[in-house]
């Protein structure tokens, strides 16, 4: 994998996308001539009301097919919030500010180029909302060939 690498240090971007409509899961395409090395993707999330507590993940797809998928550590029941924080290597745990919820990725998960990244909550419900969206990564431009 460290050949896929380019030789010079990538840019760190904050790419922070629109909210999803109440009810969607937040969708990250990755554009096609760009390779990403995943830091971090902090959101806020409101569970409305329902009868299931959520479990939010955090997922890699290609093509439809999912290439690594991270449940975050913890739940949430109807009424509660919470920041849900997945960051590559190991899960930083807080009990400092307001509710946290964190998931890990692997420390270098190189992206080529037309991933999508998303979230998967189990039992999500249509008045849930995802907010606040922030994905940190480390980009290169792919070379023209």
């Amino acid at each position: 994998m460290s050949d896929m690498l380019p030789p010079d240090q990538g840019m760190i971007r904050i790419i922070t996308p629109e909210d999803p409509a109440v009810g969607d899961e937040i969708s990250i395409q990755q554009p096609a001539i760009v390779r990403w090395r995943f830091i971090s993707l902090i959101a806020f999330f409101t569970a409305g009301a329902g009868v299931f507590d959520r479990e939010p993940a955090l997922g890699v797809l290609l093509g439809g097919n999912i290439v690594f998928r991270s449940q975050a550590k913890g739940k949430l029941t109807t009424g509660e919030d919470a920041w849900i924080e997945w960051y590559a290597g190991p899960s930083l745990e807080t009990t400092f500010g307001p509710r946290q919820i964190t998931g890990i990725m692997p420390e270098k998960f190189l992206m080529n180029n037309q991933m999508k990244i998303e979230t998967d909550t189990d039992d999500m419900q249509a008045v849930d909302q995802w907010s606040l969206i922030a994905l940190m990564v480390e980009e290169w431009m792919e070379p023209l060939s």
